[in-house]
């Protein structure tokens, strides 16, 4: 999301946390969410010296600094209880534009398909999570355009690191397809709790599967992976690839968030910029 002022072309991506704070309307007009009211508000930070001096600069002078970051409070106005969600009003613009998204809206196909406009739907969420409902079933263990699966990084089972030279030399490894191309090494930076891994079989009985783990190369020695079996199945799931998930459909609600600081910066006001 981007946050900007309706009277302002500059945008301001957040760069923490705060991306993740919903709406909460003032009007209690949002759909499906009329009963969420904002119980927060965004103010310029006042002990940020670079912010102070940013908010001060046109914006084609913010052009020639190396970067331009400000600060922005998140601000209670009112008591919160313990973990009561903190909710922001993104304003009326927004609401209308998600309103009008809610109304037209048609729920993707579960397997792909095709939109209104012809383009391939990516395999919905929906459809990984049945399939996470689902894990000791083969058919879903092989990787698609749209999905892999990861399992935990920190485990208490027993793992074995075997060479994948050592490992394309046999047959039911080599039907796997796993080359040093393959997606999952370039993977293994996707997060630091989680890493690639390829199923390869299933105690079902036990609650566990059998699992190789892409090790993350280094450069100048040979690619490995990590042999775990009896992984317990909870440790593994099915995700979107990067880019893959139905946040990143071409359908989906995109709209700026109204910044709704009380003195924002005249220079900025400018929509012609």
């Amino acid at each position: 999301y981007m946050y900007s002022h309706p009277d302002s072309s500059v945008l301001f991506m957040p760069a923490n946390a705060g991306i993740v704070l919903n709406h909460g309307s003032a009007r209690g007009t949002t759909k499906g969410a009329e009963d969420k009211r904002p119980n927060a508000a965004l103010q310029w930070s006042t002990t940020d010296r670079k912010t102070q001096y940013f908010l001060g600069k046109a914006p084609e002078d913010l052009l020639s600094e190396g970067y331009a970051s400000v600060v922005v409070d998140v601000v209670a106005t009112r008591d919160l209880a313990v973990d009561e969600e903190v909710l922001i009003d993104y304003g009326e613009e927004w609401e209308e534009a998600w309103n009008e998204h809610v109304r037209n809206w048609v729920p993707p196909a579960p397997t792909g398909g095709r939109g209104a406009d012809g383009t391939p739907r990516f395999l919905s969420s929906q459809a990984i999570y049945a399939m996470n409902q689902q894990k000791f079933d083969p058919q879903h263990w092989a990787w698609s355009d749209d999905h892999f699966t990861v399992c935990e990084e920190n485990i208490s089972e027993s793992y074995e690191a075997v060479y994948l030279e050592v490992l394309q030399k046999q047959r039911w490894f080599r039907n796997l397809g796993v080359t040093e191309a393959h997606r999952g090494f370039k993977l293994t930076s996707y997060t630091d709790d989680r890493a690639p891994c390829l199923v390869v079989d299933e105690e079902a009985a036990e609650g566990t599967l059998h699992v190789m783990y892409f090790a993350k190369p280094e450069k100048g020695k040979k690619h490995k992976l990590y042999v775990v079996y009896d992984l317990a199945a909870e440790k593994m799931r099915f995700v979107s690839l990067p880019g893959r998930s139905d946040a990143h459909r071409s359908d989906g609600h995109r709209f700026r968030h109204e910044i709704k600081i009380p003195v924002f910066p005249e220079a900025w006001k400018d929509l012609s910029w």
